[in-house]
């Protein structure tokens, strides 16, 4: 599944906001408990708890050799992605308060993007349809390695009028 960071982890080595990659594979703890389900006629089996850590080929990894701990039967461009847990105070009335954890990885899908997720991410191509074109076009077009690739992007959107 392709993905996005979507926090700064580790930018010296290129885990940062924004930075894409693949999900690769999964460290569960021992023990995990995986509950069978039916999704239209197909069975899965999903963990009941988080993984440990999610392996993520990262595309702009900047390693100069394999990530220690990452298993060899991953690429070279591999890395662990753990869980982290965030606390955000709630404040309510009457002096009230009350805390909540959060623990979550952090990737997001990466199927498709705002104009506004695309700032600073460089891209094969794009496609911007018509209708969507708005005050952020430039920035989706900034994104492109080629101008035939922004030359599509234009004659596509030309086709969807």
């Amino acid at each position: 599944m392709p993905l996005y960071i979507t926090q700064n982890i580790g930018p010296k080595i290129g885990l940062a906001n924004g930075s894409t990659g693949f999900v690769v594979g999964f460290q569960f703890p021992e023990r995990t408990v995986f509950k069978e389900t039916s999704v239209m006629g197909a069975t899965m089996k999903i963990a009941t708890v988080l993984p440990e850590i999610v392996y993520v080929s990262v595309d702009q990894a900047k390693l100069k050799s394999r990530f220690p701990g990452v298993p060899e039967i991953y690429l070279a461009n591999t890395l662990p992605i753990p869980p982290y847990t965030v606390a955000a105070q709630v404040k309510i009335k009457f002096s009230r308060s009350f805390t909540i954890n959060v623990t979550q990885i952090p990737i997001s899908p990466s199927f498709a993007a705002t104009a506004h997720k695309l700032q600073g991410i460089t891209s094969n191509s794009i496609f911007i349809p018509y209708q969507r074109a708005c005050k952020t076009v430039h920035i989706a077009l900034c994104t492109s390695f080629s101008c035939e690739n922004i030359k599509e992007a234009f004659l596509v959107s030309e086709a969807h009028r």
